[in-house]
């Protein structure tokens, strides 16, 4: 099929399919709150560029969102990078057929928003090794309305590459973004994905992935929720001996809400995926974490760990865990799944202020050991910004009328 029917088959499937099929649960559905996106359409010609309107210093990266455009600075010869635009689709049916391919526009009513969208997308290949982060801004959206902004990783067998993704205030506008990444044999690509707060606008972020043979995926997420933020990571492992390890913390303040969902099908032999899963949720604020795993009938000594968490600050929010196993192959090695819910110590908290801290100092305090604790296994190079993002949202948390 032609990306110039793509288009038209999306806008279809935009008016006739659901956000989430009857079968999903229904107390799974409730927590995306799918009425905020249905105050906006999928946009119908190109987003205006936004380069002059970005407020985010753009010195420090490597590729950067605009709007409906895209702009390079200082890349590596690793990297080889190709802009498509909608009027691109439009006007070749043979161009760019790798993107969209790892999810079906029929699959939910939200990627066919997206494809039927599509304003701007960036395919990158990389091959050789990539010793400094490759950084990636996604920004935009003052003019409002729907901004569809897409990226294709795809990483050459045996490559090597650290990339960051950092999405920011999408202002007035819906903005849905999906990154597709495809690592070939041997390949490996250390991933941190951080999702700045976007007050005004619902929010669609979602990550596809596939592995093949003896590739090795680690992912480090951090975000803030949002007016409303479904944020999703689903990664497919094809390949045998492969490693994947997403991990993941997000954060809920003042009436703000995010489902975040971290899935991985393991589908190769000997094959291992790793999921820990943080939710922190205060004011009356929303927060749902979910990690579901699946091990394939065809994986074979395969293993998979699901671990979610919460912790709430006050009593006014709600934080919700969802850990989710499937075993279909009766020959693994490992798979266990774990949650937990807490929240802040009171015994804790007290000795904190006898030793002088005010409340928001205490609070800040535990709660820093309880997003440092959940990055421990990622790479170092990843702590500063997955930290920072989550630990600079606690200034809004309302400790004044807290009931703790």
């Amino acid at each position: 099929m032609s990306q110039t029917s793509i288009l038209a088959k999306a806008l279809e499937a935009y008016k006739s399919i659901p956000y989430q099929s009857i079968a999903d649960s229904p107390s799974i559905r409730y927590y995306t709150n799918w009425s905020k996106y249905d105050q906006y359409e999928p946009a119908t010609q190109m987003y205006p560029c936004e380069s002059d309107m970005i407020d985010i210093d753009k010195s420090g990266y490597n590729i950067v969102f605009a709007g409906g455009c895209i702009e390079t600075y200082n890349l590596p010869k690793e990297v080889d990078i190709e802009i498509v635009t909608r009027e691109d689709l439009i006007s070749s049916e043979s161009k760019h057929k790798r993107l969209f391919s790892l999810f079906s526009i029929d699959e939910s009513k939200i990627y066919a928003t997206h494809v039927a969208g599509f304003s701007v997308g960036a395919v990158i290949d990389i091959a050789g090794d990539i010793e400094k982060p490759l950084k990636i801004l996604v920004a935009g959206g003052k003019n409002g309305k729907h901004l569809a902004q897409h990226l294709l990783l795809n990483l050459a067998s045996g490559s090597r590459a650290k990339i960051l993704i950092e999405v920011a205030d999408s202002h007035r506008a819906m903005r849905t973004f999906v990154t597709e990444t495809i690592l070939e044999d041997n390949s490996t690509l250390e991933l941190a994905n951080v999702v700045r707060k976007s007050s005004k606008s619902p929010n669609f972020i979602a990550g596809h992935h596939k592995l093949y043979d003896n590739a090795e995926l680690i992912i480090g997420t951090s975000a803030i929720a949002g007016d409303m933020l479904r944020l999703q990571n689903i990664t497919q492992i094809d390949g045998r001996s492969s490693k994947h390890s997403s991990i993941g913390s997000v954060i809920g303040t003042q009436d703000n809400s995010i489902h975040y969902i971290e899935r991985s099908i393991v589908i190769g032999r000997e094959s291992r995926s790793t999921l820990n899963v943080r939710g922190i949720a205060s004011d009356s604020a929303r927060t749902v974490v979910q990690g579901y795993a699946i091990q394939d009938e065809q994986s074979f000594n395969s293993g998979t760990s699901v671990e979610v968490s919460t912790l709430t600050i006050g009593k006014g929010a709600l934080a919700v865990t969802i850990p989710m196993l499937e075993v279909r192959c009766g020959d693994v090695v490992e798979a266990r799944h774990a949650a937990s819910q807490a929240i802040l110590e009171q015994d804790l908290l007290t000795y904190l202020r006898t030793r002088g801290l005010t409340v928001p100092e205490a609070v800040k305090m535990m709660v820093y050991d309880y997003i440092v604790e959940g990055y421990q296994e990622l790479p170092a190079w990843m702590h500063e910004n997955l930290i920072d993002n989550l630990y600079k949202e606690l200034e809004n948390v309302d400790f004044r009328s807290l009931k703790i």
